[in-house]
Formats: C-alpha cells, sequence, structure tokens
C-alpha cells in the first residue's frame, strides 16, 4: 500500500500522506503498523481533516473503529451499515481484490488509495525508491545471525500460518502447501552446494514439527525475534524460498543478492478457489518474472 502511494505521489509530483486511522482499533492480538522501522519513511500521518476532505465516509469509519467503540459490537455494526448508505465514498481508489489495475496509472491528486496492490507494475518506475525507503533501521538485524547468513550458503525459508491456517480463503504454508514446501526445498538443494535453511515463521513450533518430516535439511529456527528482525534476515539471506503471503513477498522481493534464487507459489497455491478474491487471470502480476514458481 505504501509503495503504491508513493507510486502515484512521485508521479503527480504531490505530496504522501499516510491513513493509518484504523490502526486505532488494534489490540494486543493483531499486527501492528510498523512501517517506523524503516527510517527512509518520513512522510506525515494524515489528519482527520486531510480524510474528511477527501472522503467523509472513510474519516466517519475510522472512527467508529476506534478501541473505545469498537467493543460496543451491534452498536459499531449499526453505525458502519449506515455511514456505508448515506455517504458517498469520495476520491477514493481501490483495486479488485489483490491485483494490479491499469486504471492506477490515471490516479489523480487529492485521492484516498486502499486495498491490496499486489504487484510490482504498481511501483515499476521507481524501484530503486522503494528500496531506499524500505531500507531497515540497523536494530533490526539481529548481529549473530546476520552473520551466519552472510558465511554460509543460506535460504530464507518463510512459512507463514496464523490466521491463514483456519482461513477459507488463502493457502498457509503448513499441511496443505506440504507438496510445494517440499519441491522448492529439493530444487533449491538441487541447484546449490550445501544450502542451509534459515526457517522463519509466525508457527516455529509447527515448523518443527513438521519439516524435518517433509523434507530433511539443515535447518535452524529462527525464534525470539520479531516480525521486522525476521525480514530483515530474509533480505540478508542468499536465496529464499517465500510462501503464499506478501510478508515472503517483500522479504524476497528487497533482498538485493545479485544472484539470489527466489522460489515461490504459483498463484494457484495463494488463493483457494471458490473463494470470492479468486480470479486466475487477475493474478498474473503477482509476482516478479524472474522468480521461480512452483504451482
Amino acid at each position: 500500500m505504501y509503495a503504491a502511494g508513493l507510486a502515484a505521489a512521485s508521479r503527480l509530483n504531490t505530496e504522501l500522506v499516510l491513513d493509518n486511522g484504523n490502526f486505532s482499533a488494534l489490540t494486543t492480538n493483531d499486527r501492528p503498523y510498523q512501517l517506523s522501522c524503516f527510517p527512509e519513511i518520513t512522510e506525515r500521518t494524515a489528519s482527520f481533516s486531510d480524510v474528511w476532505n477527501i472522503s467523509q465516509r472513510r474519516a466517519l469509519l475510522s472512527l467508529v473503529e476506534r478501541r473505545r467503540i469498537r467493543k460496543y459490537h451491534v452498536l459499531r455494526r449499526l453505525m458502519r451499515k449506515l455511514i456505508r448508505k448515506f455517504w458517498p465514498k469520495g476520491r477514493l481508489f481501490q483495486p479488485e481484490w489483490c491485483s494490479y489495475s491499469p486504471d492506477f496509472e490515471n490516479v489523480r491528486d487529492n485521492t484516498l488509495l486502499s486495498g491490496y496492490f499486489e504487484s510490482e507494475k504498481v511501483f515499476a518506475g521507481i524501484k530503486p525508491l522503494v528500496r531506499k525507503k524500505f531500507t531497515f533501521a540497523p536494530e533490526c538485524f539481529a548481529p549473530e545471525l546476520s552473520e551466519k547468513v552472510r558465511t554460509c550458503n543460506s535460504v530464507a525459508l518463510h512459512i507463514r500460518r496464523g490466521d491463514k491456517a483456519q482461513s477459507l480463503m488463502f493457502y498457509a504454508s503448513g499441511d496443505d502447501c506440504a507438496y510445494y514446501i517440499r519441491q522448492a526445498a529439493a530444487k533449491l538443494s538441487a541447484m546449490t552446494d550445501s544450502p542451509k535453511f534459515f526457517v522463519l515463521s509466525d508457527d516455529i513450533g509447527w515448523c518443527r514439527e513438521n519439516l524435518p518430516k517433509i523434507y530433511e535439511a539443515d535447518y535452524t529456527f529462527v525464534e525470539g525475534g520479531t516480525a521486522m528482525q525476521d525480514m530483515a534476515l530474509m533480505t540478508r539471506c542468499k536465496h529464499v524460498i517465500a510462501g503464499p503471503s506478501t510478508f515472503s513477498w517483500w522479504g524476497a522481493w528487497l533482498n538485493d543478492n545479485p544472484n539470489k534464487i527466489v522460489i515461490a507459489p504459483d498463484i494457484n497455491l495463494w488463493y483457494r478457489e471458490g473463494a470470492s478474491c479468486y480470479v486466475p487471470e487477475d493474478r498474473q502480476y503477482l509476482l516478479p518474472p524472474e522468480w521461480i514458481k512452483i504451482a
């Protein structure tokens, strides 16, 4: 989302501001806003009036999602329904679910971007700037692990489970993707000498129990770090095996090893067939063309 906003603002030579209103509703169980781990991201946070002037509906919905209102579930649902019925969207651009839309290139100034922009085509003209903006703060790198991945033929293996493990819409890097994990690990092992797999996951317990059964390899299970430390480590490994996850996607994309091998699941292993977001022809831009895809 940030990269899409940066691309649009750069094309229009206008200011980019970040609407973080919905994060006020997060609980300790949710994933917090963490762009602050990138020191180069210095854009200001949008004020209520900034959002109101572009989309009154979005501004009001952000208020309804605040934590002190969110606990009143029935009232919150009623308020959301009324706001969506009586307030227009305003100057809003929202692509179809998780797909690239050429209409993005026609976005004008004073527009609120919302949704999932899951393709590097969105920011194809400013890739160097995106990489600069997504430069991790030094404290995101654990010195000992960073040295380990530097001195061996390291492979970041990311296993995204969490809420996706119970989802009827998405695949998780778990039992239903065991075939992919086995094929990806075997393929990378055949392409490199003595690879060492550094496993990063939101469910390391599952990984410890199941990965050795799926494929025998030299595993190091990375534990105790933050999500951003995990992603930062992915960028330092020699190669990456990504899961069906945008976290994996960015860890692999930001890896600047010129000789890296990136293996990723093809689109049919991201979204379950029959899910509301499953439109295969719209997913052709999801993965960079140079990545190796396994169906």
